[in-house]
């Protein structure tokens, strides 16, 4: 069995580090043999932490697998204190490290545009000494622009490209790939892009330095990177949607109908292109029979319009509730957007998801709705834990320039 030497931190909260590493280098078939670096109570993004530092003790590891004559197949290093823990790397690095080992660096310094409380400028050095041994390296945007430039260039260029379009960010991400690739001789995967796809765009890009490379090393790469896709885009598959328009102001013809036409151009954006509609006053069993109506003519995803909050008259919760098999959450971390409610109803073996939508939708220009249907679109089963990571990320900033989905909203990491 390979094994990877992992040297990162453990982090008691936080989906990150050690704590997401070591299940995946495992279900890969892959022995993780980690070398903490420190011991947190929760990932650095949080407003607070405790940090116990291993970098004294880094030594005694080092020493005990030499002697146990430990040869690693590849070195996955991340979460580094600070510079002295850098030298600690470098040196394990010289030790274990030999001529056919692998090295992967996350040069983890920032995110968002900001670096992390453990940043300095030694430890930026350090970390481009590190990259120009590594194989590949996965930094985020903000990690590139401070190997590149450093903390006060990176910040002004920051500045600059938040208000990029998605084509221009594109373009910017991948000549930006393309320097650190040059200057550091290396394989360069920047992570932290996510956003939905079209025909005709880059999502990744490889070359090979040398001009002219053996056969041999490229069979070495294509065993290195397995049978296994690097990465997947899931296609949106072709879905006829329902809208339940509730109030009784919209029913009895009292105010016009502005929720429904937004929902549509929404659904049109993931190319939903067959919609049905019924609208209903606020009576509950009204709406469970809406909802159920619009399932059995063959919809494939049910929104529900209005009546979300916790006024008196609000009863779409419960009319979804008694419309479904499994409620998955009432209510997300996510602003605009926190009244919002998922559930599935199961027909005939399928599982159709059914969604509240609060009035936020109506009149905000990017919501909770933008971050699900997405992921509805491609059959994706949403549990409530997909809501709990959204508490980071999940606060939209109402930005002058729209720039999603090329912004932090929606991209939590827990």
């Amino acid at each position: 069995m390979k094994k990877i030497a992992v040297l990162n931190d453990l982090s008691g909260l936080g989906k990150c580090s050690l704590t997401a590493a070591i299940p995946v280098i495992s279900v890969m078939g892959i022995q993780a043999c980690p070398l903490p670096t420190a011991v947190l109570s929760c990932q650095t993004g949080f407003p607070s932490y405790f940090c116990d530092d291993y970098t004294d003790r880094m030594d005694k590891f080092m020493d005990e697998w030499k002697n146990l004559d430990f040869h690693p197949d590849g070195i996955y290093t991340g979460f580094l204190a600070d510079a002295a823990q850098a030298d600690k790397v470098v040196s394990f690095i010289e030790q274990f490290g030999g001529e056919n080992v692998k090295i992967l660096v996350d040069p983890v310094m920032g995110d968002d545009g900001e670096e992390y409380p453990i940043y300095t400028e030694a430890l930026c050095e350090k970390m481009r000494f590190l990259v120009k041994r590594a194989a590949v390296i996965t930094p985020n945007l903000t990690e590139a622009l401070l190997l590149l430039h450093g903390r006060e260039c990176a910040h002004k260029i920051w500045s600059k490209i938040s208000n990029l379009a998605e084509k221009e960010l594109k373009e910017f991400v991948e000549e930006t790939g393309n320097k650190l690739a040059m200057e550091y001789e290396t394989e360069v995967v920047i992570t932290g892009i996510d956003f939905p796809v079209k025909a005709g765009d880059k999502i990744a890009g490889t070359r090979i330095i040398p001009l002219v490379i053996e056969e041999e090393k490229m069979q070495k790469a294509c065993e290195v990177a397995g049978k296994e896709p690097i990465f997947r885009i899931l296609p949106y598959q072709k879905k006829k949607a329902g809208i339940v328009t509730t109030g009784s102001e919209v029913y009895y013809h009292r105010i016009e109908d502005k929720f429904t036409p937004v929902v549509i151009e929404k659904l049109k954006e993931c190319g939903v292109t067959e919609v049905k509609q019924i609208q209903c006053n606020d009576d509950h069993e009204m709406i469970t029979e809406a909802i159920q109506t619009l399932i059995e003519d063959g919809s494939d995803l049910i929104v529900c319009t209005g009546g979300m909050s916790v006024d008196p008259d609000d009863r779409t919760p419960l009319a979804i509730k008694n419309a479904c098999t499994e409620v998955v959450t009432y209510g997300a971390p996510v602003l605009p957007g926190a009244m919002f409610m998922l559930a599935y109803c199961e027909k005939e073996g399928r599982q159709i998801p059914v969604m509240g939508l609060p009035g936020c939708v109506m009149y905000a220009k990017r919501t909770i709705f933008d971050l699900v249907l997405p992921r509805i679109m491609c059959d994706e089963k949403l549990h409530e834990k997909d809501f709990r990571l959204l508490g980071q990320g999940g606060l939209c900033l109402s930005c002058p320039v729209c720039t999603f989905p090329n912004c932090g909203f929606g991209k939590g990491k827990y």
